[in-house]
């Protein structure tokens, strides 16, 4: 894991738990603060799945290009 994505992994993790405490602290009930962080911990989980998905795709197409650059260097030196 590289520098950015520790720190996009901090962030989140700061916002979360954030979102967290300022929901507990909140003058609710339980009940419609439970429902809270219910909704609050599946948006962190879909923004989160999104950023991986977007991660995930930079990676692979990072991967293609450098076999192609090794593919075409291979080439150049036969």
């Amino acid at each position: 894991m590289n520098t950015g994505q520790k720190i996009l992994l901090s962030f989140l993790a700061g916002i979360s738990v954030g979102a967290v405490a300022g929901l507990l602290i909140a003058p609710d009930s339980g009940k419609e603060t439970r429902k809270k962080i219910a909704k609050k911990a599946g948006d962190i989980k879909s923004t989160i799945g999104t950023q991986m998905t977007k991660l995930t795709d930079k990676v692979n197409e990072l991967t293609k290009k450098n076999e192609a650059n090794k593919t075409v260097e291979a080439t150049k030196n036969a």
